[in-house]
């Protein structure tokens, strides 16, 4: 192998040189995902009364969000309207939900509802975050997440508020 290279010094070369700007290239090339975040608060009087005076950890606050306030109704409301995840046309509805999921994060940060704050009430805030390649794309999605889960949370609110009036 040595005497190869001793031998031929330049093809060995070239095939080095070509290889590396074909990995150069495609590293160059690749398109680079952009995230869009949108930030809601969720203050004390947004949870339900059965919640109120008990601490809710940020998992079970961010599987509250992700479940109860993002239905798979919804999200297939927004993947359509938005034309997302061509494949979904093959592999199905749970495909495009299960990829819509992928590319979102929900972080929960500044969260007050394990003990109450200097002004007595309870908050959080809840990020959604979404990544494509398209920075207007993941803005829009992100906002239609956003938006999914205040009307969720409002209508619980009024489902609530309706509950306790009978």
């Amino acid at each position: 192998n040595r005497r190869r290279t001793v031998v031929r010094p330049i093809p060995v070369l070239l095939a080095a040189a070509l290889l590396t700007g074909a990995i150069t290239y495609k590293v160059a090339t690749k398109k680079r995902i952009v995230e869009a975040e949108i930030v809601l608060a969720l203050s004390e009087g947004a949870m339900s009364a059965d919640r109120r005076d008990v601490g809710i950890p940020v998992n079970d606050l961010r599987d509250y969000v992700a479940g109860q306030l993002m239905p798979k109704t919804k999200l297939t409301e927004i993947i359509e309207r938005r034309d997302l995840f061509r494949l979904r046309k093959r592999l199905g509805i749970e495909f495009a939900i299960d990829q819509l999921r992928e590319n979102m994060e929900i972080a929960i940060w500044h969260n007050s509802f394990l003990i109450d704050d200097e002004t007595g009430g309870r908050s959080a805030r809840i990020g959604i975050t979404y990544g494509d390649t398209d920075p207007a794309l993941a803005l829009e999605v992100a906002r239609d997440l956003a938006q999914v889960v205040v009307q969720e949370q409002n209508a619980n609110q009024q489902e609530m508020a309706t509950e306790l009036a009978h």
